[in-house]
């Protein structure tokens, strides 16, 4: 009987160009043995274009869509529009790099992807299963983060936001969905806990009319490093592997700098390289 395996990836911005590099060489070595599949934010659309089959489409979004002056503005910003202009970048995509929904539908046969989102009366983290419909908006849900893109989308009259606020490294989920063998692409070293920082000081009051939420926003630090507290503990049966960058990252949710994020890029693809390597996975090609 086969080993079911589940593959999770954290959200991070433009961090998910290190999950974009281990992904396309996945991809390039035919390696995708995992059931299950689960991710919040950048890590989420990472996995779409690996499931969608679409070599080096999230490294295309991430270090040339992203890098475009109408997605990222503080100008716009401080004249009320979006920091982050997630309405501008999907609506880009479905024009000039859409995903191969009906590939990736395909290659989900007997197979489940979830994409994490945050019900914001709540702020409880939803699991949810994409369909031809639902795909990308689901996506474009757990990639916009409150305050950085004004206002909440609604889903069947209810208010969503991004997925990292309620579930930021949904490891646990596929845990308790009875996967024992997971493989966790991070977007941060192994290990290492996040500190809290100014901006996110900032907006649960920025959400204070939203408690749950501004609740949420203010415990995220400590929520995640529980996470990271549960992944260093044992749990019956768990085989736990993570692929994660070596070193503390010099790149923000927000970089814009094109060589740190090759350089980033480059680094997931040789993580994956050295994972596949120790797992006894034979190198099917080379590039």
């Amino acid at each position: 009987m086969n080993e079911k395996i589940a593959l999770v990836a954290e959200g991070g911005g433009m961090r998910g160009i290190f999950t974009a590099g281990v992904l396309d060489v996945f991809q390039e070595q035919e390696y995708d043995p995992f059931q299950f599949f689960v991710g919040v934010s950048a890590g989420a659309q990472c996995l779409s274009s690996f499931i969608c089959k679409q070599h080096k489409r999230s490294h295309r979004v991430i270090s040339e869509m992203c890098l475009r002056p109408e997605f990222i503005s503080w100008s716009r910003y401080l004249r009320g529009g979006h920091y982050m202009d997630t309405d501008w970048l999907m609506k880009t995509l479905d024009k000039e790099d859409p995903l191969d929904v009906s590939t990736g539908l395909k290659n989900l046969e007997n197979r489940i992807f979830k994409i994490v989102i945050t019900d914001v009366a709540t702020a409880l983290p939803v699991y949810l299963e994409p369909k031809a419909s639902t795909w990308q908006k689901f996506l474009h849900v757990s990639s916009s983060m409150p305050i950085i893109r004004r206002g909440f989308i609604k889903i069947a009259g209810e208010k969503y936001t991004d997925g990292a606020i309620g579930d930021s490294i949904p490891v646990k989920h596929a845990y308790f969905e009875g996967y024992r063998k997971i493989v966790l692409i991070r977007t941060y070293p192994k290990d290492v806990y996040y500190k809290k920082r100014y901006p996110e000081m900032i907006i649960p009051y920025l959400l204070r009319r939203f408690p749950e939420m501004a609740q949420a926003c203010s415990n995220s630090t400590e929520l995640y490093n529980q996470t990271i507290d549960w992944m260093k503990q044992t749990h019956v049966g768990l085989k736990l592997e993570q692929i994660a960058p070596k070193s503390p990252l010099r790149i923000a949710n927000d970089t814009q700098d094109p060589m740190l994020l090759e350089e980033y890029y480059e680094e997931g693809r040789q993580a994956a390289l050295e994972y596949l390597i120790k797992n006894g996975i034979p190198l099917r090609h080379t590039t």
